[in-house]
């Protein structure tokens, strides 16, 4: 076959395995579980590219009575939403909406199988029942008519048209490998690194040194002038003492006189001496 040669041939003729899904029993809620089962298919989980997760998994006992579809098998909705497709990226079962389509290896690849069915998705609308719930029946995908080249033909289409969702899956996988193991490792981050800071850098003014009679306005420390006062009082009082004494001499305190007149105001040592002279 060369790549100019392109082949026409019914759908049930390119596929291997071909599995209609269908529901377990939901009065068994053995059968369901959240996660560590194997994907269960629904219409709202094909959402285009590789299919790996799904809203809700199969357990063991859930997946006994149905045929799992293989890893690369084609999923394509049939029943509500006509015409969604995506590739299985590990094995899956699949619930009565979708029908999952292995196509042979040698004949067609699994990501040109998916664009080829994209494409016929009005066909697919036009073959889809009348009532209200649309449905494709099996019969009906079987018996569609599917053209395809060769297979080096095949990867270089499949090249030209996965480059966008390559890039779109790519980011996908980061996210889901972020959600995953991000918070353990910010757990680990914050364990690992002591940072030490004085507790001096954290107060906004610095720490009392002692009591005081009145604080000020902004709660450290004594108003402003009020210690300032009190030190000029004495300044002014060592001054007069030491004015009144000569040197070697001891400052005595002043009396009041007998009569109840106030104390003389001594002025400095001349001046005593010339009031006394004259």
């Amino acid at each position: 076959m060369t790549d100019e040669i392109w082949t026409r041939a019914a759908l049930k003729d390119v596929v291997d395995e071909w599995v209609t899904g269908s529901t377990p029993p939901r009065t068994n809620p053995e059968f369901f579980v959240p996660e560590g089962g194997t994907p269960w298919v629904k219409a709202e989980d094909v959402k285009g590219g590789l299919l790996y997760e799904t809203a809700e998994h199969l357990s063991e006992a859930g997946g006994r009575q149905m045929r799992r579809a293989q890893k690369n098998a084609v999923l394509v909705t049939t029943t509500g939403t006509i015409g969604k497709v995506a590739v299985a990226g590990r094995p899956v079962f699949c619930n009565q909406a979708v029908q999952a389509l292995s196509f042979r290896k040698d004949t067609v690849l699994p990501q040109y199988g998916r664009y080829f069915l994209l494409s016929q998705q009005p066909l697919l609308l036009q073959l889809a029942n009348g009532t209200t719930i649309p449905n494709v029946s099996k019969g009906k995908l079987q018996s569609l008519p599917i053209y395809f080249p060769s297979i080096p033909v095949q990867k270089k289409i499949v090249a030209q048209m996965r480059m966008p969702e390559m890039l779109r899956e790519k980011a996908e996988q980061i996210q889901r490998l972020l959600k995953q193991y991000l918070p353990a490792m910010t757990i680990q981050a914050a364990r690992r690194t002591k940072t030490y800071i004085p507790i001096g850098e954290l107060l906004a003014e610095p720490p009392l040194t002692g009591l005081r009679a009145k604080a000020s306005p902004t709660g450290y420390g004594p108003a402003a002038g009020q210690q300032a006062e009190p030190r000029r009082r004495q300044a002014d009082r060592a001054g007069g003492l030491s004015a009144c004494t000569g040197a070697g001499e001891t400052a005595q305190p002043l009396q009041a006189p007998s009569n109840g007149y106030p104390a003389p105001k001594l002025g400095s040592r001349r001046q005593r001496a010339g009031h006394l002279g004259g």
